[in-house]
């Protein structure tokens, strides 16, 4: 039932982070503007991520460990009013405990159908064309409870809130900032903890230094975002609650004991690419239900890496 939780991040477009942000330089520092390429330019992300999920109950302990390997192809095209940046999954790779696991139907409609987000020249987004058609063919390849939670929650509106969010947390934020290593910084933004109401956060930002990235000089950014623990216990509620899937008259209880997300993006100051990024990922979290705790852990990490797309590999 926890699945539930991969649709939020899979719904996010990882492919918006790689023009984050384009910094030029000078005496003063590093100032972060939008500028892709005006010639445009297709790359290829690939992303390896490792979630680790532990439940204790009743002195019994079981770990789940799944790998996702996912390539996903972006074109950023400059148009009359700014830019399109259009994605589409190219291949879903999942191992449960080594187990080798079919697409579910949203990996499938990703990779059938593609995603565009329009903005403008500055970066503020115009529109966001095909989360509904991704959503009717998810639809068609699930069945049972994975659909029936699918259709409740992610209507065509969240989906697109949830983008919005995303970009506006990741992106927008960082636009028209000056900053030079060393520099740390906070920022307000809305950010999803369980369910997929945006929750108010404050994000920790440090600029670390210039790093050397397969050939590229990019700025080095971390950015911490540590919810407030009695909040997200809230939020924790809340999600069970919008899946409806405890029964009625249950005493149920939630609390979170840790809640944790380190993200590290090595962007180029030459070309506006982000060539890598690393996340860390830490929740702990107990549900009681009739006295009985039930206690999560889940840890994830993954590597996002961008290179040049080869249109005659990477098609």
């Amino acid at each position: 039932m926890f699945k539930y939780a991969g649709f939020i991040a899979m719904l996010l477009v990882a492919g918006l982070r790689s023009f984050a942000a384009g910094p030029s330089t000078d005496r003063d520092g590093i100032t972060f503007q939008f500028h892709p390429p005006e010639a445009g330019i297709t790359l290829i992300h690939t992303a390896r991520k490792m979630e680790t999920e532990t439940t204790t109950s009743d002195g019994k302990t079981e770990t789940n460990v799944t790998v996702t390997i996912e390539k996903e192809k972006m074109q950023i095209v400059k148009t009359a009013r700014g830019y399109t940046l259009t994605s589409i999954a190219l291949s879903v790779e999942k191992a449960v405990n080594d187990e080798a696991q079919q697409p579910d139907g949203f990996d499938q409609a990703s990779m059938l159908v593609p995603v565009t987000v329009e903005v403008d020249k500055a970066g503020r987004i115009i529109a966001i064309r095909g989360l509904d058609a991704v959503r009717t063919k998810a639809l068609e390849l699930m069945e049972g409870n994975e659909r029936d939670f699918y259709e409740k929650i992610m209507t065509k509106e969240r989906m697109e809130s949830l983008t919005r969010s995303e970009w506006a947390a990741t992106n927008s934020i960082l636009f028209g900032l000056t900053k030079q290593p060393g520099d740390t910084w906070q920022s307000k933004i809305k950010w999803f903890v369980f369910s997929p109401s945006l929750l108010p956060v404050t994000t920790d930002y440090s600029f670390i230094r210039m790093y050397n990235m397969a050939g590229h000089q990019c700025a080095m950014l971390k950015n911490v975002i540590e919810p407030d623990l009695q909040t997200a216990g809230q939020d924790l509620k809340q999600m069970f609650t919008d899946l409806g899937i405890l029964p009625k008259g249950l005493d149920a209880k939630f609390s979170v004991q840790a809640f944790s997300e380190e993200h590290i993006q090595y962007l180029d100051p030459e070309t506006f690419i982000t060539w890598k990024e690393t996340e860390s990922m830490t929740k702990k979290y107990t549900v009681t239900l009739d006295g009985r705790d039930i206690v999560t852990t889940n840890k994830l990490d993954s590597t996002i890496t961008t290179e040049v797309a080869n249109d005659a590999r990477d098609t």
